[in-house]
């Protein structure tokens, strides 16, 4: 399953830190990415671009494989060219190349966790010291202050992080029906996503407390015709960073 094998590869990326607080250090090498020469791929003529999803930037190596030398990093939203794909042990790496960085050009593991196929952009929230990338186009309405909800809408759906007191208990409102739940990373926190099915569609709930006694909550809300899928849900929880607080 595709949301077992970017929560795993998640997992691996955040294992150097300490996780007790559990965020991220900085300076922790970030996930799989591949750049130079390298084996001839496939044209791809269905994918032309995709972004870079992780919160800590991607490595960029000199073949697809994942032990390969790191030849460069791409940034959190950096935008690479697909010039054409390859399967290696039963996994989709793409040949890219970045057009305003000649250095970034290579191959890079397609999963869901490191690239998404969108444009997305970074909004910062530096009351709350977290970031998060959106979709390109999406209305993004920013928190003010050091708790409360940013929220993002387009596509008739709607993502909302909200930063609230460590006593916070999210309890599920009258009407929705509970479906399912399923393990996932939220910035080095592990921590269950909840799937409910509500009177206009589902929405897909997780949160996690972190330092400086900041209990974040993301509600993703998709229409019902969008069904009990949360693929997008999880790529968008897995661009979230958090910064340490005093």
């Amino acid at each position: 399953m595709r949301s077992a094998l970017w929560i795993l590869l998640a997992a691996a990326a955040l294992t150097a830190c300490d996780l007790n607080p559990p965020e991220p250090l900085p300076s922790q090498a970030p996930p799989h990415m591949i750049t130079s020469p390298g084996p001839t791929a496939t044209p791809s003529p269905t994918l032309q671009a995709v972004w870079i999803l992780w919160p800590l930037g991607v490595n960029v190596h000199q073949s697809p494989a994942t032990d390969a030398p790191v030849a460069a990093a791409a940034e959190q939203t950096q935008e690479l060219d697909v010039d054409g794909s390859r399967v290696v042990d039963g996994k989709t790496w793409l040949q890219v190349h970045s057009a305003s960085d000649e250095t970034l050009k290579g191959w890079v593991l397609d999963d869901p966790g490191l690239v998404i196929h969108r444009s997305i952009d970074l909004q910062i929230n530096s009351d709350q010291s977290w970031s998060m990338a959106f979709p390109t186009g999406w209305n993004v309405m920013p928190a003010s202050g050091p708790s409360g909800p940013t929220t993002a809408t387009g596509d008739g759906q709607t993502l909302t992080v909200d930063v609230e007191s460590p006593n916070f208990t999210f309890k599920a409102p009258a009407g929705w029906t509970f479906v399912k739940d399923q393990e996932i990373e939220l910035y080095g926190k592990t921590t269950p996503l909840a799937t409910y099915k509500t009177p206009t569609g589902y929405e897909f709930v997780t949160n996690a407390l972190f330092s400086g006694n900041r209990h974040f909550t993301v509600h993703f809300d998709v229409p019902a015709a969008a069904g009990p899928d949360p693929s997008l849900a999880l790529q968008l929880i897995t661009g979230i960073k958090v910064d340490k607080v005093p």
